[in-house]
């Protein structure tokens, strides 16, 4: 099986964690040598990471199920100066579910609104969420270009204040991922 990509560096040097005492075996004896698996303890931290990224030093891929059960809002903004900012909003107010699309300067009459079923909302925020969206630095910036392109994501969890990542010419390792995960929806497509 592939490496997982960490959400934190981008690279692919990672291994699975294994938690609690564990039984040792030949099997595992392998796994330990060839780096596919790390120990990470009896005492099992909460939130439980998954992964350990050994090119960071840092452990990554937490469960996200609490997080996808709380959230009422997304919304996605990229853009520019010369085109201004497409934006995609989903929101779940109390049990009714839509997504919409605002576009940036050039068509501004493709702006939509659709209700969607919760299936598809749970849908879409796991894929956001699979892409590590929590695990991302709040700032991803390279001061080496002045114009070029932004971006922006928000989401609200039930009874909690927004939390924000920006952008501006630079990218989380994932953001291939992200981008596809946002095209699910029923909207227009962002590139």
């Amino acid at each position: 099986m592939a490496n997982r990509i960490c959400p934190l560096c981008g690279g692919n040097n990672t291994a699975k964690i294994l938690w609690g005492m564990p039984a040792f075996t030949p099997e595992l004896e392998d796994e330990l040598n060839s780096g596919s698996v790390v120990l990470g303890g009896c005492c099992i931290i909460e939130p439980t990471p998954t992964h350990h990224c050994k090119d960071c030093e840092k452990d990554i891929l937490y469960p996200f199920e609490e997080k996808l059960a709380k959230t009422e809002y997304f919304e996605f903004q990229i853009g520019g100066f010369f085109c201004g900012y497409s934006r995609i909003m989903v929101e779940n107010d109390n049990g009714r579910y839509t997504a919409a699309y605002a576009p940036g300067f050039a068509n501004p009459e493709d702006a939509m609104k659709t209700e969607i079923s919760e299936e598809e909302f749970v849908k879409f925020i796991t894929g956001i969420y699979r892409c590590c969206l929590w695990e991302w630095k709040d700032e991803y910036v390279d001061p080496g270009v002045l114009d070029g392109t932004q971006w922006t994501i928000r989401v609200r969890l039930n009874g909690q204040d927004e939390k924000e990542w920006y952008g501006s010419n630079d990218y989380p390792p994932l953001w291939k991922k992200f981008i596809k995960a946002v095209n699910t929806l029923p909207l227009p497509e962002i590139r």
